[in-house]
């Protein structure tokens, strides 16, 4: 396998790769990587983790941004213990989780109620599922002695029975 001197004519400037680390060489402060070796499924994993925590670590900055804390602080004790309890799922799923129930969530750890309420709004705020507007387009005929007034008694008849929420 050839040794790549210059990694600029590999790859260009600011894109980011999937790579799989063959071997790190400490004494020669080399990284053996590879991009072929890396499967399909590995890759979309690898890009929804990769997003999913910058979306974690944006979060966290603006709380510790407005609560003037330092970031590392507030991800040694929230970010940090959450992962331990979700092994299988990522922090994210934990956030998105306390939207219905914060304090089940959150409540275990020791972080101030400044904190908690500043997370907490800023969690509704961004994690929130977003309204989604539904049209649709129909035409209805009525070809008995009712016609019009039969049209308009079943649609009332529908929309009595309607809901706000979309099941």
């Amino acid at each position: 396998m050839p040794k790549v001197k210059n990694m600029l004519k590999l790859r260009k400037h600011g894109k980011q790769e999937i790579c799989v680390v063959i071997r790190v060489d400490a004494e020669g402060g080399y990284i053996d990587l590879s991009k072929k070796r890396v499967t399909q499924p590995d890759a979309k994993d690898a890009e929804t983790r990769y997003s999913n925590s910058k979306v974690v670590q944006s979060l966290i900055r603006t709380v510790a941004e407005a609560v003037r804390v330092d970031m590392i602080d507030l991800m040694e004790k929230i970010v940090w213990p959450l992962q331990k309890q979700y092994k299988n799922h990522h922090v994210l799923e934990a956030f998105h989780n306390s939207l219905h129930d914060f304090n089940k969530v959150f409540g275990e750890l020791d972080i101030s109620d400044k904190i908690k309420e500043k997370l907490e709004s800023e969690i509704k705020r961004r994690l929130s599922p977003q309204p989604v507007k539904i049209r649709a387009d129909f035409e209805l005929t009525c070809f008995a002695v009712e016609g019009i007034e039969g049209i308009k008694a079943a649609l009332f008849a529908g929309e009595g029975l309607s809901t706000k929420e979309i099941p």
